[in-house]
């Protein structure tokens, strides 16, 4: 090839260097630097073969691997679009943003090019910055929320409730619904009316469940508090309050004993809590509380349930069983009793000491009753609605027990309390 160069021959000289491949030498720096030679040789003395020398000397650098220098090659001749993919290849996306400088038409298909690169390479968060769509989805199939929702915050609020309705979704699916409540509170409990099926969902499954933490009741309540103008949310929030406010009240001796009512009072809630536990904690917190008749009358109940769970499962009703100590009550009787949460071994207990105080005469065995204000009737005295006359009271914010004509309203929550349950909780909190 040299030799043909120098008689002149330069055309043939080119075909000589384009004749050596890897089937003659696997020495690729030397297939490089020949075939780059028969370029050079091209552009000075053959011009008019431009074109198609750099076409082929390119195809095969590519085929070697050597994605630059063809690149640079490309670029060279105005091959621009081949430049770009060659310098891809090679991951030499500077390179391949620089072709733009002459050839600025292919700013978007470089752009997909980057896409497409971080999507294959799983770099979801750099993704984002270039397609949002995109970045954001691929956050969410690989399950890294938090960052998925930060980035999503960022984008608009219409963007973040799209995400954060789908974190709280596969959260719910999961069962873990601590992390779906955590992540709503985290965002501010977004209210638009696209999420009220998910958070009356959450809220459904935490309550029934009966297993959630302490610290998720809490929360959830937190949730509902800012959704309290929805008539949907309202029981949900008392339920919370009494189920929150009881965890405190135990938690310090000289409100403890606000326990046996607040237990009580969540008995006109069984269709949302397990039934089992809503009796079983309403007897143990009476009956620790002084309050032994209802202590008495509730783990009573507790057994029934569980009997006719035994007998006909847990969609049997309470309407089944003998209603008349809850009579003209507001606890509802048309519930199925659900799946059993209390354990065998404390249901035992439950029934040996039932037995003992049924056994003894002097223990008091009834529910505790007072006088309707509006007509006179003895009613049960938790009960919110008198039988007789339907006169209805608010519940307690302290108790959850009837609110009567002796009250106070909170003035952070507006709501209205007995005047003496609710100066002794904050004498006892100042």
């Amino acid at each position: 090839a040299r030799g043909l160069e120098g008689q002149g021959l330069h055309s043939r000289a080119v075909d000589v260097y384009l004749g050596l491949d890897t089937s003659v030498t696997d020495d690729e720096d030397f297939l490089e630097e020949m075939w780059e030679r028969a370029v050079e040789v091209t552009m000075k003395f053959v011009p008019e073969r431009g074109t198609e020398v750099v076409r082929t000397v390119c195809e095969r650098l590519v085929g070697i691997k050597r994605y630059t220098a063809a690149g640079e090659l490309y670029a060279g001749v105005g091959m621009y679009k081949e430049a770009i993919d060659s310098f891809v290849k090679a991951g030499e996306w500077d390179k391949a943003r620089e072709v733009l400088g002459v050839a600025p038409k292919l700013k978007g298909y470089v752009e997909g090019l980057w896409v497409g690169n971080l999507k294959s390479s799983g770099r979801a968060e750099e993704l984002v910055e270039v397609d949002a769509g995109a970045g954001l989805e691929a956050l969410c199939a690989k399950r890294e929320w938090e960052t998925c929702l930060e980035k999503a915050a960022a984008q608009s609020p219409e963007t973040l409730n799209k995400y954060l309705l789908r974190h709280s979704v596969t959260k719910i699916q999961d069962h873990d619904f601590g992390s779906a409540v955590s992540m709503i509170l985290k965002y501010d409990v977004p209210t638009q009316p696209q999420n009220h099926d998910v958070y009356l969902r959450l809220a459904r499954e935490i309550l029934k469940s009966g297993k959630e933490s302490p610290e998720t009741v809490t929360s959830l309540r937190e949730v509902l508090f800012k959704l309290s103008s929805i008539p949907a949310f309202q029981t949900y929030l008392q339920i919370t309050h009494l189920q929150t406010l009881r965890t405190y009240c135990l938690k310090k001796r000289d409100l403890a004993h606000f326990s046996g009512r607040q237990s009580i009072a969540m008995l006109r809630y069984i269709r949302d809590v397990p039934v089992d536990k809503a009796f079983y904690e309403a007897g143990l917190y009476a009956k620790e509380n002084g309050m032994g008749g209802p202590g008495f009358v509730c783990w009573n109940r507790f057994l029934d349930v569980c009997e006719v769970f035994e007998d006909e499962g847990p969609t049997a009703t309470l309407s089944n069983l003998d209603n008349t100590d809850f009579e003209g009550s507001d606890v509802p009787f048309d519930v199925e009793v659900g799946e059993l949460t209390v354990d065998d071994e404390t249901r035992e207990k439950v029934r040996d000491t039932v037995l003992q105080i049924s056994l003894d005469t002097h223990q008091p065995q009834e529910l505790d009753h007072r006088d309707c204000e509006e007509c006179g009737e003895s009613i049960y005295d938790a009960s919110l609605v008198c039988g007789r006359c339907q006169a209805k009271c608010e519940a307690c914010v302290v108790t959850g027990y009837p609110v009567l004509k002796n009250k106070v309203r909170c003035g952070s929550c507006s709501k209205f309390a007995n005047k003496e349950d609710w100066n002794k909780f904050v004498m006892i909190e100042r």
